[in-house]
Formats: structure tokens, C-alpha cells, sequence
């Protein structure tokens, strides 16, 4: 398998949501004829899905983003989650469409959607940040989606939105870390520093 296609593999809907507006990208691959071929002639919304992320990978955003829009239109739920994103970002914040895609994307079973809402919330991407919406959102997934236990940990952390817990926030940041999620090992890591 060619390196764009393990690449794309390996990307997330966030990183998916801002390499289509980054300018100054450098893409990892050149070619993609082995992604070409194999994954966007099979058909499938799963080939498809890796063709749009080979197509970004080797720099054609302009291509990538019409194909995850066509996707996102026929309901597959990681282009719902990738374009919930890409509209709550500082720049092509769309407020309802970013909640409208994050929503798809929870409705056709992705838990990540209900992630990227918490984190709309959280940031106050809207308006001002709703600590408590944030919560409620992570708590919907915290046991399938290690991102947003890791961020439900901070918020008991800091009470935000929640009552201040710092026990529960430890232990949510120790299962976030258990699944391999890199911010709460290291957040494990400096709590475990500044302990006397």
C-alpha cells in the first residue's frame, strides 16, 4: 500500500478539518495511483473516505473537500465529523453547520460527534464557552472516545461546568491515558511531577 494511503489511514477528522484550510501544507505523497485504483473505484463510502484523505495527503484540497462534502451529503458520519470541524474553526466558522454536521455524525452512530460538539461548547465557539453543555457531551462518549474522557478530566479538574472533582478528574485522565491517548499520559505525568 503506497505511503498516501497508509497516511490517510492514520488521520483524524481534526487534523482532516485543518489541513483543507491550511495554505502552507506539505503534502507526504506524491502520487496516489494505488488509492486511485483500489479505494475510490470500489465504490464503497470507506473507500471513498481514504481516497479524500490520500487526495488531502498529497496536497489537492480543493478535490479532498468535494468529496467529503459529497459523502457528508449521502450521511456517511466521519465526513459529517471532519466538515463539524472544519465549520467550527476560527477560520470558516459556520456555527450551524458546524453543529448541524455534528450532530449527523452522532445521529449515524459516530461518538466522535458528540466529542466535537463538546468541544464547540467548550471553546465557546458560538458565543461564550458552555462549560456545562461541554460536560454533558463528554459524558455521552467518555467510555468510547479516550478525547473526550481526557477532556471531561479537566473540566472536574478545574470545575468547570462541573463540580470541582479532582479524584474523578485523575482517575478519568488514568483510563484516557490506559488507551493509549498521548495528552493525558503527559497530564498524568505532570500531576505525578508536582507532587511532593
Amino acid at each position: 500500500m503506497e505511503k498516501a494511503c497508509q497516511d490517510a489511514i492514520k488521520t483524524s477528522a481534526e487534523e482532516e478539518a485543518d489541513l483543507l484550510q491550511d495554505e502552507s501544507f506539505d503534502p507526504r505523497a506524491e502520487s496516489l495511483p494505488f488509492c486511485e485504483k483500489n479505494l475510490h473505484e470500489q465504490g464503497s463510502d470507506r473507500a471513498k473516505q481514504l481516497y479524500a484523505r490520500s487526495l488531502l495527503l498529497s496536497g489537492d484540497r480543493i478535490q479532498s473537500r468535494a468529496l467529503i462534502e459529497q459523502l457528508a451529503a449521502d450521511g456517511e458520519p466521519y465526513a459529517n465529523l471532519v466538515l463539524g470541524f472544519l465549520y467550527s474553526d476560527f477560520k470558516e466558522r459556520v456555527p450551524v453547520e458546524a453543529i448541524t454536521h455534528f450532530v449527523k455524525a452522532l445521529v449515524a452512530g459516530d461518538p466522535h460527534g458528540a466529542y466535537g460538539l463538546g468541544k464547540y461548547f467548550e471553546l465557546g465557539m458560538h458565543d461564550l464557552p458552555d462549560y456545562t453543555q461541554a460536560a454533558a457531551m463528554y459524558s455521552l462518549v467518555a467510555d468510547d472516545v479516550p478525547e473526550a474522557k481526557f477532556r471531561l478530566a479537566q473540566l472536574y479538574q478545574y470545575g468547570l461546568g462541573v463540580q470541582r472533582d479532582e479524584s474523578s478528574a485523575v482517575k478519568m485522565l488514568r483510563s484516557a491515558a490506559s488507551s493509549g491517548y498521548r495528552p493525558a499520559v503527559d497530564a498524568l505525568r505532570l500531576l505525578n511531577e508536582k507532587k511532593p
